[in-house]
């Protein structure tokens, strides 16, 4: 089917059939479909040939004779309309090998380009989550920061100064009870280092029993003010002891680190 095409047309259409196997595939078709033409444009040969024909196929030699026999070839010239048909189906293989390598890259490039699109969502996605995250965490510590800020502005908070108990020992403790919300707010300044293993916990001394009021967090910066997480009445008086980590329910005495009055 190619006779017809010019060298560079057949070789971009070769080479295009060893790399794709559709473009083979669609090609075989193509072949298939101009021999079919052929077949039905072929001319018959004219009646004169076709008695010659005959004629020269009686006279062949019998039982083994050598004599050579002169072999006459009919193939039909093609016609105008055959020949149209056999360029049109060339430059149209060409086409179809040009179009299917320019699809195939289109759809590489596409395929690209949504990987990159799908990687940069996912990205905005994860920076928009972080953002959140952090925003939330802010609106959560600036919300903490006012109700501290309003225990402390109220009339019915009562600032309880905790000093050390040891002789020797240097610690600035103060716990803010409100008596009306009954919120406590503790604010360390110093306190003696914690020993590995060890933590600190806040006491409220009611009828004379402790109550359990929290655990002091290790990270604790000096001077914050922090909200306990649990809320007294009727305390009469605030103390801290040093604790086995995460705490005890009852206070060890003799780990006794600072005591306030009401």
């Amino acid at each position: 089917m190619l006779g017809t095409a010019t060298d560079q047309e057949r070789q971009e259409v070769e080479c295009m059939m060893h790399i794709y196997p559709e473009i083979y595939a669609h090609f075989e078709e193509l072949e298939a479909a101009m021999q079919g033409f052929a077949e039905a444009l072929a001319t018959p040969p004219r009646a004169e040939v076709r008695k010659r024909v005959l004629e020269l196929i009686s006279a062949t030699p019998q039982d083994g004779e050598q004599e050579a026999t002169p072999t006459v070839s009919i193939a039909p010239a093609p016609t105008g309309r055959l020949r149209y048909l056999s360029a049109a189906a060339s430059a149209a293989a060409v086409i179809l090998a040009v179009l299917w390598f320019n699809t195939r890259q289109s759809e590489e490039a596409t395929t690209a380009q949504l990987a990159e699109l799908q990687e940069r969502q996912e990205r905005n996605q994860s920076y928009t989550s972080a953002l959140e995250d952090s925003t939330s965490k802010l609106t959560s510590e600036r919300d903490q920061e006012r109700k501290i800020n309003a225990v402390l502005a109220d009339a019915a908070t009562r600032r309880v100064a905790l000093d050390p108990v040891q002789p020797g020992t240097q610690a600035t403790v103060a716990v803010f009870w409100n008596t009306d919300n009954h919120a406590v707010l503790l604010q360390v300044e110093s306190l003696p280092p914690v020993p590995e293993g060890k933590q600190y916990q806040l006491w409220a001394i009611v009828d004379g029993a402790p109550t359990d009021m929290g655990m002091l967090a290790l990270d604790l910066t000096s001077d914050a003010v922090v909200e306990m997480p649990y809320q007294v009445q009727g305390a009469q008086a605030f103390a801290i002891t040093l604790e086995e980590a995460g705490g005890s329910p009852t206070p060890n005495l003799d780990a006794l680190a600072v005591l306030g009055n009401v």
